[in-house]
């Protein structure tokens, strides 16, 4: 190799030592080159094999490979945080009064981190080529964490109505003879509520108690009873 070729060429093995380079890289980077397979994890491969590969020949689809692996790295890693995060997060529940009832109570950590991750997948989406290869992840969070945001909103939205007309029909005789059927609405309502309670505060996770089938629809079709009945 003539010194003007080593020149160029050791600058494109350095970046294709970068740990951003993943097996689907030296993939393309052989498809680039013509070759069946750059396996550099094989314990025959040398730097000769390297500079058989005329990188010189390929230098700016080589550049492309690199950046994008760069990019992708990126991803792979918010991604991971992300998961990770949502793995281990707990919905907090606060008693109501003095009873063994309770009221979901998402931290400020929960609330902020949902949006802020809501906000960087709606980013990653949008980065065209480099988020192929993460599309089905990206896709499925953004899925999975517009779940809980709207099983967690309506959630809190039913806890408050609940509270302030517990207070009112089950604690006064005048209401429940003025108001009878709204009376029984809110007893059924608030039978179906403390039965889902029941059921939720056994699992601590937030997305998987959010996620639960028919949960989000439940919770709405609450919010409407509770509507009529204010």
């Amino acid at each position: 190799k003539s010194m003007a070729n080593m020149a160029m060429v050791l600058p494109l093995i350095f970046d294709l030592h970068s740990d951003s380079i993943r097996p689907r890289h030296w993939k393309q980077l052989a498809g680039v080159c013509n070759v069946n397979t750059v396996d550099p994890s094989e314990s025959k491969f040398t730097l000769q094999d390297m500079l058989r590969l005329n990188l010189d020949r390929h230098k700016d689809k080589i550049e492309e490979i690199v950046e994008a692996a760069m990019k992708e790295l990126k991803i792979e890693k918010k991604l991971a945080e992300i998961e990770t995060f949502w793995t281990a997060m707990e919905l907090t529940y606060s008693p109501h009064k003095n009873t063994e009832m309770h009221v979901p109570q998402p931290s400020e950590e929960l609330l902020e981190t949902m949006e802020a991750h809501q906000m960087e997948l709606q980013s990653i989406y949008g980065m065209g080529k480099f988020m192929e290869y993460f599309k089905n992840r990206v896709v499925e969070w953004q899925n999975v964490l517009r779940t809980v945001d709207d099983t967690l909103k309506m959630w809190t939205a039913v806890s408050r109505d609940w509270i302030s007309l517990e207070s009112i029909f089950l604690a006064s005789a005048d209401i429940r003879s003025q108001l009878p059927e709204d009376t029984k609405r809110f007893e059924g309502i608030d039978s179906e509520f403390k039965e889902l309670m029941k059921d939720a505060i056994s699992e601590v996770n937030c997305v998987n108690v959010c996620s639960v089938e028919g949960r989000c629809e439940a919770l709405k079709g609450m919010r409407e009873r509770l509507e009529v009945c204010q």
